[in-house]
């Protein structure tokens, strides 16, 4: 293989890789929504609460607006650990909210699936940010150590 096809072919291993990033970059922002958008959803919980003059059930509705939404903030900077929390706590509310009233578990299934299905995408993705990026770095690498052999 002489050098222009092997500098084709890392130029086109560096495209589908560049390319790979942007949609898994994609999918976090899409899970970061998620876990924004279940903050701003009970919102209405807290105001609930109030309405009904139910101090435990607006604490815990606060905590869990304040929870979803540091962890959406968080994803910005570190998706895997945000929204593998925001999963198990998602998750682990559900339940808990299933042991205490379990007509609530039917309750917006679908919902529910397409809450921890976008949020289990993302998780995978943000694994693979990181496994394409050591990729792009040693393509780089590759380049830097063509470009000085040339000279």
């Amino acid at each position: 293989m002489n050098i222009n096809q092997e500098e084709k072919i890392n130029r086109q291993d560096e495209v589908i890789n560049y390319n790979l990033m942007l949609s898994c970059k994609r999918k976090v922002r899409e899970a970061r929504l998620i876990l924004l958008a279940i903050a701003l959803i009970n919102v209405f919980g807290i105001f609930q609460g109030i309405n009904g003059n139910n101090t435990v059930f607006t604490v815990i509705a606060t905590i869990y607006v304040l929870t979803f939404a540091g962890l959406a903030l968080l994803a910005g900077k570190k998706p895997r650990k945000s929204i593998i929390a925001g999963i198990s706590i998602y998750i682990g509310f559900t339940l808990l909210a299933g042991a205490i009233y379990p007509p609530s578990l039917a309750n917006g299934i679908l919902m529910k699936i397409i809450i921890i299905s976008a949020l289990v995408k993302g998780y995978v993705a943000s694994k693979d940010i990181e496994e394409i990026q050591l990729k792009l770095t040693e393509i780089e690498v590759k380049k830097q150590a063509f470009k000085q052999a040339r000279s």
